[in-house]
């Protein structure tokens, strides 16, 4: 039984409205959500989407590591972690800021026929105020359709932030995807140096690591599974990345095949950080759509 499997086979704690259960896994208490058209699971720690499983989909769109911790304050390695205030070390420690690892809690909970919306917040506390010292509200709005998935970061107060919506895609081979809309130029992680003429589609067949600076709207994913549209709202960069074979298996939390199941495509806002004013948050969302083959 994979991790995702695992999710859903979990003890119900207490079900919070129909097809929506509290559940544990370890350390870290799991919102499970099982309606007619969809299956998901999100971690209150990090707000942190971890499946989504349309209807019509033998498997979840996103991927979840087998070898990923659930303990409190260990980032989750696979579905979508939001990683902010900041994005990698652009703010200090922790890596990929603070909201991925602290718990979220559940604000809005709306279930009709066929879809279904959560709304988690997070806000600052004297730990968060000694990693970073500002006022904040933050919300992540989830909707889940039987063809859409929905993502929307919501952040209120004063200040400015990089950030991203860190997708881990699933795929059953890493060699055999491609992927449209991410443009010719970025900065290149692996290198260390600017990027110019990726090929489009582009496709990976080694570590691979670039902040796309001009990506088009809308990132399309081609696997042998499904075609997957991925709509970016209010972003500035699209993120793309893969560690390959042997950074994977240098990372203790990527099973050593894990590499050949995913790639990253990141909604982030690098180049163009938000702004948010005491009248006007800041947002930044995504949505991911299918295609039948």
């Amino acid at each position: 039984m994979n991790v995702i499997q695992q999710l859903f086979a979990l003890p119900v704690l207490e079900t919070l409205s129909p097809g929506i259960t509290r559940r544990k896994m370890d350390e870290l208490e799991i919102l499970v959500i099982q309606t007619p058209y969809c299956d998901a699971a999100v971690a209150l720690q990090g707000a942190h989407l971890l499946a989504w499983r349309p209807l019509r989909q033998t498997n979840s769109v996103l991927w979840l590591s087998d070898n990923t911790p659930f303990k409190a304050g260990v980032p989750l390695r696979g579905g979508v972690p939001v990683c902010w205030p900041w994005f990698t070390d652009l703010g200090g420690e922790p890596f990929h800021g603070f909201a991925r690892i602290l718990p979220w809690q559940l604000m809005a909970l709306n279930s009709a026929r066929t879809s279904l919306s959560l709304t988690l917040r997070l806000c600052d506390t004297p730990q968060t105020r000694q990693w970073w010292n500002h006022t904040f509200q933050l919300e992540l709005t989830l909707n889940f359709t039987a063809e859409i998935c929905e993502l929307r970061l919501i952040a209120h107060g004063n200040y400015s932030t990089t950030a991203a919506l860190h997708s881990y895609l699933a795929t059953s081979d890493i060699r055999a995807t491609r992927i449209h809309g991410v443009g010719t130029q970025g900065y290149d992680t692996v290198a260390g140096k600017p990027r110019q003429n990726l090929p489009s589609p582009l496709s990976l067949n080694g570590e691979f690591g670039t902040i796309c600076s001009y990506a088009e709207p809308q990132t399309v994913l081609v696997t042998p599974d499904r075609t997957l549209t991925l709509t970016h709202v209010n972003n500035s960069n699209v993120v793309v990345w893969n560690p390959w074979q042997q950074r994977a298996a240098q990372t203790s939390d990527i099973p050593d095949d894990g590499w050949q199941h995913f790639v990253c495509l990141e909604t982030a806002a690098i180049d163009r950080p938000l702004v948010s004013m005491p009248q006007h948050p800041a947002s930044l969302g995504v949505q991911f759509a299918l295609s039948h083959h």
